[in-house]
């Protein structure tokens, strides 16, 4: 121990210990994170900092069996492959060694059997999110499958990614959000809910554009999200969210009283609310009040 904290200025954290961890495997550094807080912490810093050097290069653990099931994702009958995919989820470490054969359940993303391709997807949807944003690309191609159930697992896929990784692919959501499908557009106006404020202000205009969606869901999800931005973001769409508080839908309504405390007064909005203090539905004036308290 002497010799290591010599060689890393006295700093326990840093340079000859944190160079070692970064070329231990999977599995060693899981159960590293057994040994005590302080190892805890540092297995952590390898394995879940998107810029760590071994998250650039990571050293999975592969299993003799995962290296099996591998192989056999090179061959067979479609019912085959799919039984593989299936054993490949129950069986597999999904944080060890399930990630050291995402290679080989890639390809499968482009078979010509959409079930195979739902089943690949799913298969990949088991990894940990670290490992899962390695191939964010890959799903979100899936999004325009020919396939309606392999865009519906593609995209509950993607909502597993952490929010960073999932503003690298939140275009391919912005562009369902005119699809005639309404259910559809709710789902990408959800997925996109799960962003940071930040990325979320970049689409907030076509988000806000759905506060005039035909389907009152939609609608509703479009205040909710709306919702999680950042006062100044939110500002800039006030006057759209104060008009649903006279939308035809109730649901709708409630929704749009969620957003309005994050408002200044001066803003101008506030009338809309007193007036729903006489709202023959009583949760529209338990909010309404909620709403004049935060000022």
């Amino acid at each position: 121990r002497s010799v290591s904290l010599a060689m890393d200025d006295s700093d326990p954290f840093e340079g000859n210990m944190m160079a070692c961890l970064e070329r231990c495997d999977a599995r060693t550094l899981r159960e590293l994170k057994a040994v005590s807080a302080a190892w805890q912490r540092r297995a952590q810093e390898v394995l879940c900092d998107a810029a760590s050097a071994w998250r650039q290069q990571p050293i999975w653990s592969p299993s003799e069996e995962g290296r099996a099931l591998a192989a056999r994702l090179g061959s067979g009958s479609d019912a085959d492959l799919m039984r593989v995919l299936l054993r490949m989820r129950e069986k597999l470490d999904c944080g060890v060694d399930l990630p050291g054969h995402a290679w080989a359940v890639l390809p499968l993303l482009e078979d010509s059997d959409s079930t195979v391709r739902e089943r690949a997807v799913q298969t990949l949807g088991k990894l940990e999110a670290a490992a899962l944003a390695q191939h964010g690309a890959a799903l979100a191609a899936r999004l325009e499958d020919e396939d309606g159930a392999v865009q519906v697992a593609a995209r509950l896929v993607m909502r597993e990614l952490e929010p960073a990784a999932l503003a690298q692919h939140a275009a391919a959501f912005a562009a369902m959000l005119e699809n005639p499908d309404w259910f559809e557009r709710k789902e990408a106006v959800e997925t996109m809910g799960l962003l940071d404020a930040a990325a979320l202000a970049q689409y907030a205009a076509a988000i806000a554009a759905r506060l005039e969606d035909s389907d009152s869901t939609v609608r509703a999800v479009a205040v909710e999200t709306l919702g999680k931005l950042e006062a100044a973001a939110l500002a800039q769409h006030a006057a759209a969210i104060a008009a649903r508080l006279e939308d035809t839908d109730a649901m709708v309504q409630i929704a749009a009283r969620l957003p309005m405390h994050k408002l200044e007064p001066a803003a101008g909005h506030m009338d809309a609310i007193v007036a729903r203090l006489e709202d023959p539905d009583e949760w529209v004036r338990y909010l309404s009040v909620k709403t004049l308290g935060k000022l």
